[in-house]
């Protein structure tokens, strides 16, 4: 389970702890009152979260960040408080966390903002004086608590209860329970994700104090009554996921906890048949743990032991529960003179759970308990397949005393049967499976494997039926593997099962009908094809219309990992309904040896899993179940529906297109179709593509077929920006792009152009203690004027400037990104006018985006996952949707990555793309081959310096192309025709080689080869523009090495002259070209990252200006 838990004991050290689990005689068991019940939860976590391995504590990546490996959780630790995520999961299915406010409940003060403090597993916030947030990581996930250490001055005022309000952050919507004892946190199709209880608080006396949850704006409200409580006072909630394990307390290795698993309305029990009778009994005598949901969350509440425990009785081999009995088998008791076994009875009185009788054969048996059924409240069968040819025996209970009254044995049977090893009954039905049998009358005796039924007759169990399919043809089937019954249907395994992949196994439902049982299906696993020893029917639960079948080899996620099958039955016949997964899970973990299934809950055990691997203790696993959906409800997934199709959020009656977004059909009302369910065509003239750009058209659909039509745009010629005056040309479609081309504005050139390059020093911009590594421009209060933003990865910050259109600039104040901001990008992703950012926060492994309000300032953050190390950002519509995409180059994951824009400010998933080549530093975007779409180039610091090309399809997807090597360490990358022959070249500043080389583009995506031109020392970052307005482009190069700006002035034709020379601050990294200052040439802006400061470089070239020709 996601846990997000408080200390509930914390006011013991661990080692006063008491110990609530495992005396089943201790007074706080009677009653079951919930404060009696939350203080046992309380202690259970804190027994399981106290000493935890180093594997549990807070590292440093970027940010602090604890994982915990038994539940698949990583949590990052910033200022703004705690964000919990379920590693391989979306974002989405993860919350964050931060105390805001707290005081009584009419009197609220806000609290604030602190940096976390990590020790071991555990990290605080100072919040105020007095108050401490506090989180613990460990096995169980997650604990939040609060510490205060008097009550907030309001309460001696007369205020309202003790109040601290949290804010949850994420896409979930909370909805408080009746009682106020528990939120749940519902995904958008209503589904349960998280859930947030377990309150508990106590006193510096050890005293439970009352309190309750109350929802809040933008998050929830704790409420305790601390009416005569001694200070100071602990608080703390829980958060858990859906899906949750349990693993044991005083787990062990070799302790095969998951041997076997029952469930009983609230109650669930666990074999452990490897545990030891702790703290002075003797080892290895098994054990069984006792779980109660409470507030929806299970809880150890006991664990069970045989009154006259030894070394290897393997006591909990087998477990069954009904109402308040439970038979548990330990099939290597000793009992008349041999390991013959026994089974135990158990009974819960006032809430706990103690031994009844002790059940034994009327003989000498072998492994007497090897399988446990009821068949009603007070009779049970009970298995034991290794006397001679196997036998099952009938125990009956009157007035608390269980007697033998049958042994069941078969009527044909053989020395190998294993008759007994496998037990179901439903009242006065039993069916035995008995694994190793021949296949009956079979002259090459094969051992398929058989089930035999009995039926209470007259008085008498009676053997009434054998059955054994006639396609059990291989030897090994191992047929009766597993067996259930409920009413008039049974479910038997054959984990050999070659049908479909050796061993993949098998489950044949048989239905009565007339007092006769035959055949009715044969269920296969839905990966059938490639479940090789995947033991599919290992174990069976039956519920309803609901069957779970265990496949303990099944090798998805590794070998003998495990997975677990269910299937629905809808109008008499079973589908395939859902395959779970263990979280993480790993090779040997063998989930499925042992199920149990309830009305709403399965469990499935894991015995070789645990934090241990390979002698773990084991795990079972929680999944929540729910029956198969009718046409027309609301869904998520395909497995949920009885059709199998999931479509536009609705169970569908067909596959409906698969629900595309861009398509001429739909299931639901929401998507155009008439009534949800039925799956509907769109009538002709429909739009089913809306225009995605001033270049783009929409698309209609045709009334007759399901699909859009293809997507297209305006023809080329197209005027999309008409030009603003005569020295300003139209831009046109390309007809390749729904993107009108960028407006370059009047093209000016000096009527006699300088000579040399000429720029002095305008101001210099100070970053304050943040290292610039990227500076951008960008408009981002609308005021017509350039401003700048930088990227200072030392302080985690965005430093914000805003120009005046004179040359100077102004602070307007700091982003806190966190992590390590190594570039950003500006552009309009929300097609609303104003200027956003995109940030590549390298620390994070993320791309960070704000939008702007065309104000000047920009709203809240949305963080999207890309590659390891993102150190660059550009931006391009890819997919040709009319939607702006990001895409960054990840130094450490050799690749790029891809974010697809919606058009809304949000971004979809994420595709990344390799390089074929070591540590991109610089990624660019341009037409390297000439057919309209936006393919990327690389600057590759390792491979011996290369620049690699990605062509791209127009579709969102890039192939590789071209490979040039330039020399060791290239830094920056720039785009641009500087030879005129309508080609697109780049240009690469090449640190080690204190040079640039520029490669002319031959049109195709290939280059000429590199020409190199001298530099100042370590060029990182190189901008084009005409700096001398003579119409043709020069270079500008940030040397880090030598503190200074060169600037190349070129002729026209693809070569480059000697540099000048302009310095600025301490280790330049990337400078930018723009008109500051409004007299219609290029300036500089140039992020100086040692310096921590922007130097502004005006450029002095004066000359009359006219119209290019």
């Amino acid at each position: 389970m996601l846990v997000l838990l408080g200390a509930a004991a914390s006011a013991c050290s661990p080692e006063e702890v008491p110990n609530t689990l495992d005396d089943p005689a201790r007074p706080g068991f009677v009653g079951d009152t919930p404060r009696t019940m939350a203080a046992v939860r309380a202690a259970y976590i804190e027994a399981m979260q106290s000493e935890v391995p180093e594997a549990y504590h807070v590292t440093r990546e970027g940010a602090l960040v604890a994982r915990s490996p038994a539940q698949g959780l990583r949590t990052a630790f910033t200022d703004e408080g705690a964000q919990v995520e379920q590693e391989g999961k979306d974002a989405a299915a993860g919350v964050s966390l931060a105390a805001v406010r707290w005081g009584c409940a009419d009197r609220l003060e806000p609290l604030a903002g602190a940096a976390p403090e990590a020790q071991d597993n555990r990290v605080h916030y100072q919040r105020a004086a007095g108050l401490v947030e506090w989180y613990k990581n460990g096995p169980l996930g997650l604990e939040q608590g609060f510490t205060l250490e008097a009550a907030p001055a309001c309460r001696s005022a007369g205020g309202g209860e003790l109040t601290i309000e949290v804010a949850l952050g994420g896409g979930l919507q909370a909805a408080l329970a009746p009682d106020g004892a528990a939120l749940t946190l519902r995904d958008a199709d209503g589904r349960v994700a998280l859930r947030y209880t377990d309150l508990f608080a106590r006193d510096a006396a050890g005293r439970t104090l009352p309190a309750h949850f109350e929802l809040a704006e933008g998050g929830v409200s704790i409420r305790v009554d601390d009416a005569g409580a001694a200070y100071p006072v602990v608080i703390d909630p829980l958060v858990w996921v859906e899906q949750t394990m349990f693993t044991p307390s005083d787990a062990m290795t070799y302790d095969t906890f998951g041997q076997s698993v029952a469930i009983e309305g609230n109650t669930a029990m666990v074999g452990s048949i490897g545990a030891s009778n702790l703290p002075s009994g003797p080892w290895a005598t098994g054990a069984v743990y006792v779980y109660e949901r409470i507030n929806g969350s299970f809880t150890q509440v006991q664990k069970l032991f045989a009154a006259d425990a030894v070394n290897q009785d393997l006591f909990g081999w087998s477990v069954a529960m009904r109402g308040d009995t439970a038979i548990i088998g330990a099939r290597h008791k000793y009992h008349n003179g041999s390991g013959a076994g026994v089974a135990y009875a158990f009974v819960r009185q006032n809430g706990v759970w103690v031994q009844q009788a002790k059940l034994a054969a009327n003989e000498t048996t072998s492994a007497f308990g090897y399988s446990v059924a009821f068949l009603s409240d007070d009779r049970v069968v009970i298995g034991g397949p290794f006397r001679t040819n196997g036998a099952a025996y009938v125990f009956g209970r009157n007035n608390g005393v269980w007697t033998q009254e049958a042994k069941l044995v078969a009527a044909n049977p053989g020395s190998t049967d294993q008759f007994g090893a496998a037990v179901a009954g439903d009242g006065n039905t039993i069916v035995i499976g008995s694994r190793q049998a021949f296949y009956q009358n079979d002259v090459q005796q094969r051992q398929t494997g058989k089930a035999e039924i009995f039926e209470y007759v007259n008085g008498a169990w009676t053997e009434t039926a054998v059955l054994q399919p006639a396609d059990l043809l291989s030897n090994g089937s191992h047929f009766g593997s597993s067996v259930a019954i409920q009413g008039d249907t049974i479910a038997i395994g054959e984990i050999g099962d070659a049908t479909y992949a050796p061993g993949g196994g098998a489950v044949y439902i048989y239905e009565r009908s007339g007092g006769a049982w035959a055949q009715a299906t044969k269920l296969f696993p839905v990966d059938a094809t490639t479940a090789t020893n995947a033991y599919f029917g290992i174990s069976l639960a039956l519920h309803d219309d609901t069957l779970a079948v265990g496949a303990s080899g099944h090798r998805e996620q590794a070998g003998n990992a495990g997975a677990v099958y269910t299937f629905q039955r809808t109008n008499g016949a079973w589908s395939p309904w859902n395959k779970r997964l263990a979280q993480n899970g790993g090779g040997g973990y063998s989930l499925g040896q042992a199920i149990a299934l309830g009305s709403d809950v399965l469990l499935a055990s894991a015995p070789g899993s645990g934090p241990t691997t390979p002698y773990s203790p084991g795990r079972v696993h929680v999944f929540t179940t729910q029956p198969a959906l009718s046409n027309g409800a609301a869904c998520s997934v395909d497995t949920q529906c009885a059709s199998l199709f999931c479509v536009d959020g609705v169970c569908c009656d067909s596959a409906c297109g698969g629900g595309e977004a861009v398509d001429c059909q739909a299931c639901s009302v929401a998507t155009g179709a008439p009534s949800d369910g039925t799956c509907s065509t769109f009538s002709a003239g429909t739009v089913c593509r809306a225009a995605g750009g001033v270049c783009d058209v929409a698309e209609v659909c045709d009334g007759v077929g399901g699909a859009c039509p293809q997507n297209a745009w305006k023809p080329a010629g197209t005027v999309c920006s008409a030009g603003t005056n005569a020295c300003d040309a139209d831009e046109t479609c390309t007809g390749l792009s729904a993107l009108c081309p960028a407006d370059l504005g009047p093209t000016l050139t000096c009527a006699t152009p300088c000579a040399t390059p000429s720029f002095s020093t305008g101001s210099t911009l100070s970053t304050g203690t943040g290292s610039p590594q990227a500076v951008r421009t960008g408009d981002f209060n609308g005021d017509g004027k350039i401003d700048l933003v930088t990227a200072n990865e030392s302080s985690g910050r965005l430093s914000l400037f805003l120009g005046n259109g004179t040359g100077g600039f102004t602070s307007s104040g700091t982003i806190s990104v966190g992590g390590g901001p190594r570039d950003v990008a500006v552009a309009d992703f929300d097609h609303d006018g104003a200027d956003d950012l995109a940030v590549a926060d390298a620390a994070n492994n993320q791309v960070v985006v704000y939008l702007g309000t065309g104000t000047g300032t920009f709203g809240a953050r949305t963080n999207h996952a890309v590659g390891n190390l993102p150190v660059t950002i550009d931006v391009a519509d890819f997919d040709e949707d009319g939607h702006l995409d990001i895409i960054t180059g990840n130094r450490d994951s050799d690749s790029v990555t891809i974010l697809h824009g919606t058009g809304s400010g949000s971004f979809g998933g994420a595709t990344a793309f390799g390089t074929s080549a070591y540590a991109p530093r610089t990624v660019k975007v341009a037409d390297f081959n000439g057919d309209g779409r936006a393919d990327v180039a690389t600057a590759n610091v390792m491979s011996g310096g290369k620049v690699r090309i990605q062509l791209g399809s127009g579709t969102g997807s890039l192939a590789l192309g071209d490979a040039t090597t330039v020399g060791n360490n290239p830094r920056g990358l720039a785009a641009r025709d500087f030879d005129g022959d309508g080609n697109v070249d780049l240009v690469t500043g090449v640190d080690n080689a204190n040079a640039v080389k520029v490669m002319l583009g031959n049109g195709d995506g290939s280059f000429a080869t590199p020409t190199s031109f001298t530099t100042g020392t370590q060029p990182y970052f190189v901008t084009p523009g005409d700096y001398n307005g003579d119409g043709k482009l020069d270079i500008a190069v940030a040397n880090a090495g030598s503190d200074d700006v060169s600037i190349l002035l070129g002729d026209g034709a693809g070569s480059f002259g000697a540099p000048t020379h302009v310095t600025v601050g301490d280790t330049p990294h990337m400078i930018v070209a723009a008109d500051f200052d409004g007299d219609a040439d290029l300036d500089l802006a140039v992020a100086n990252s040692l310096g921590k400061s922007v130097s502004i470089l005006i450029n002095g070239c004066a000359c009359a200006l006219s119209c290019s020709p």
